[in-house]
């Protein structure tokens, strides 16, 4: 019963979608991936939302081919394929071919498109498609920690990737953690590794010492798009309901590095460092943000 309760629930959101969103085809999709600047023929990491971006004909299965056709045969596209929140209930395994995500259908129903390569990493594994795919996903099983150096996200930031949140907030951007993890904050990662048994592509089962992330802290990555967009590597537009954002992952790499080497805390709600103070100081120019009475919450 409860099994045909979910499935009605997603039948009724889906008609009122249909009856009260703007609809979002192929041509109108495309139009808002030029209009943020995302690079045909690059490499786009896609964090995304198909309930927010109102009713697009064909679902999932449309959102991916818009974004396969725009970008090109020379362009490769990456998307999350989390399941840490099963990690974060004692679950100790992980199957790289079965193994679903827990970030969204537009996610799932790429993990599960032809040609698709996933890396073996049981919090933060990474799918992608495209000339590079193989190239940005391998070894992330042997990485120091789930997004840093030596893993998808640090490689596509190397790549100078860009990353695309597709009616999602900036919050849902994993990079957050990949700057954390090369500027090694002392809050991010576990003090030891959690073994875990590991089912490859390839059917070989494996044991694996990871190290996963601690439990997350209070932070302010929303408040940061103003900072960010002021350092030019952000760009917002709107799209249905809601709104899209694309950044430049690496000028975003090297501006957040810089502000993790003046805070190590500024990510976090706890930090006290203000945003215009941020601004001047990575960017080198005078900020147009409040000056430091502001709330530490405050975006300007």
């Amino acid at each position: 019963m409860s099994s045909l309760k979910y499935r009605l629930k997603r039948r009724l959101k889906a008609i009122h979608r249909y009856i009260s969103s703007p609809h979002l085809g192929p041509q109108a999709l495309s139009a808002h991936f030029e209009e943020l600047g995302l690079r045909r023929g690059g490499i786009v990491l896609v964090h995304s939302s198909l309930s927010s971006l109102g009713y697009v004909p064909g679902g999932a299965h449309s959102v991916i081919e818009a974004l396969i056709k725009y970008l090109g045969n020379e362009g490769t596209l990456m998307m999350p394929a989390h399941t840490w929140i099963e990690v974060n209930r004692g679950k100790r395994s992980f199957s790289q071919n079965q193994d679903p995500t827990h970030v969204g259908h537009i996610a799932e129903t790429f993990r599960r498109w032809p040609g698709v390569v996933r890396s073996a990493h049981p919090t933060h594994s990474v799918t992608a498609l495209g000339p590079l795919a193989s190239q940005l996903t391998h070894g992330h099983l042997e990485a120091e920690s789930p997004c840093g150096e030596n893993t998808p996200y640090g490689r596509m930031m190397e790549n100078d990737g860009q990353i695309f949140l597709l009616g999602v907030e900036l919050k849902r951007n994993t990079c957050f953690h990949s700057v954390e993890a090369i500027a090694d904050v002392p809050y991010l990662l576990k003090p030891t590794k959690d073994e875990f048994d590991i089912e490859l592509t390839t059917g070989e089962l494996k044991k694996s010492l990871v190290r996963c992330h601690q439990r997350a802290i209070p932070s302010r990555f929303n408040a940061f798009k103003n900072p960010l967009s002021q350092s030019g590597c952000l760009r917002e537009a709107k799209l249905g309901h809601g709104s899209s954002i694309v950044i430049d992952a690496l000028p975003f790499r090297d501006f957040m590095l810089k502000a993790l080497e003046m805070d190590p805390d500024v990510l976090l709600d706890r930090s006290s460092t203000s945003f215009g103070t941020l601004v001047e100081l990575c960017t080198g120019t005078p900020s147009t943000m409040r000056r430091p009475s502001e709330s530490k919450h405050s975006s300007g």
